[in-house]
């Protein structure tokens, strides 16, 4: 019975010891402290117990709320707002609420601030790839990123793969939008970028087709490649020549004689130049061969300006004239090979056909002459 009391009596004190510990928050306040828009709020209040459990309850007056003792917080827009602070205990198993309000004044609304950026790196063949390093203050959210190089192509996002045709002088410029709570700004950066041209993917190359000592037929058998535009140009001892894709080339003298082909194609806003050269060596055994090449050279000239058509039909050598003045004439033709051997001559009416039955020869040179002309032309006999 004793024991009893004894316990009923300890369970009493430490009851009545519990209850003066929990007690309720006396004269709270919100002390505040403001920066710009950055307000540091605290709740003060009366000392209580150490072994007092607290609960905070703080809304900020723009939707915001917190549940610590010393929030930190920044209003976006201008104006009034109404802070209210409840700090909570338990006392004998109920909850004690106190509350206080404060109202906060933000005289003027946030700037809008962004300044663009961007880095980029040479992917190679003409393509860059760029990342947006723009700035902003802690209150601007930024809402579009736009690329635009120099040759109009476009691209949006925090990084974009552009590529570019002409790489001599490429831009790139960035647009960054951005917005704080209604008020917009704009940022524009334009910079050039710096890219390696990459060589050109091509190789001219020919080969002789046919050779008689005297002349060459020469073939371009360069591979293309995709390119849509090659211009080709012979150069024949240093001298440019009109482009054929199997041209005839004969030389005057004896000897080493250089042959180039050359190759310009438009590369990323430049022509770029290529050029493959071959040693051919001429060996004309008679020294009508110098005649013939000489004479062939002159008449380059004049078969643009020819009076007479030749052609060959059914292994004859048949001459037309192209005006009338021409039809009466006595015409006199000689037909030589490339070694300058005089194969058949004679006289011709408008007309006539010359038998070509004995002439063993890839290629012929046929000379005419009338009273007011000559002309000399080359004619392929077998293909």
């Amino acid at each position: 019975m004793y024991r009893n009391l004894t316990l009923s009596l300890l369970s009493l004190l430490v009851l009545n010891s519990s209850s003066l510990l929990a007690q309720c928050v006396d004269d709270l306040l919100i002390n505040i402290e403001q920066t710009s828009h950055t307000i540091f709020f605290e709740a003060v209040f009366e000392s209580v117990s150490p072994e007092t459990e607290l609960t905070y309850f703080w809304d900020l007056g723009d939707g915001t709320t917190s549940a610590i003792p010393q929030p930190v917080h920044t209003y976006d827009n201008a104006g009034s707002y109404e802070v209210c602070l409840s700090v909570t205990t338990i006392v004998n198993g109920e909850n004690c609420m106190v509350e206080s309000c404060e109202t906060v004044v933000i005289n003027f609304a946030l700037p809008c601030s962004v300044t663009a950026a961007f880095e980029w790196i040479d992917a190679g063949d003409g393509e860059v790839v760029v990342q947006e390093l723009c700035e902003t203050n802690s209150f601007t959210s930024v809402t579009n990123i736009e690329w635009e190089t120099s040759e109009g192509v476009q691209a949006n996002g925090l990084q974009a793969s552009m590529s570019f045709e002409d790489l001599t002088s490429p831009e790139v410029c960035l647009t960054v939008q951005a917005i704080s709570q209604g008020n917009e700004c704009t940022s524009v950066l334009c910079k050039t970028v710096e890219l390696e041209i990459p060589e050109v993917n091509l190789t001219t190359e020919f080969v002789v087709k046919e050779n008689d000592g005297c002349e060459f037929r020469l073939i371009n058998i360069t591979d293309e490649n995709g390119f849509e535009e090659i211009a080709f140009e012979w150069i024949v001892e240093e001298q440019d020549v009109d482009y054929e894709t199997q041209p005839l080339v004969q030389f005057a003298e004896n000897g080493a004689h250089e042959v180039c082909l050359e190759a310009a194609v438009p590369w990323y806003g430049e022509v770029r130049t290529v050029v493959s050269c071959l040693e051919l060596t001429s060996n004309c055994s008679e020294e009508n061969d110098v005649m013939v090449a000489n004479t062939f050279q002159e008449a380059t000239q004049l078969v643009k300006e020819k009076q007479v058509s030749i052609h060959i039909s059914n292994g004859n050598l048949v001459l037309k004239s192209f005006i009338n003045e021409v039809e009466t004439e006595a015409i006199q033709y000689r037909i030589y090979d490339l070694r300058g051997s005089l194969l058949k001559e004679g006289n011709v009416s408008q007309g006539d056909q010359i038998p070509l039955n004995g002439i063993d020869a890839q290629l012929i040179l046929v000379e005419i002459v009338g009273s007011s002309f000559r002309q000399v032309e080359k004619i392929q006999l077998l293909n």
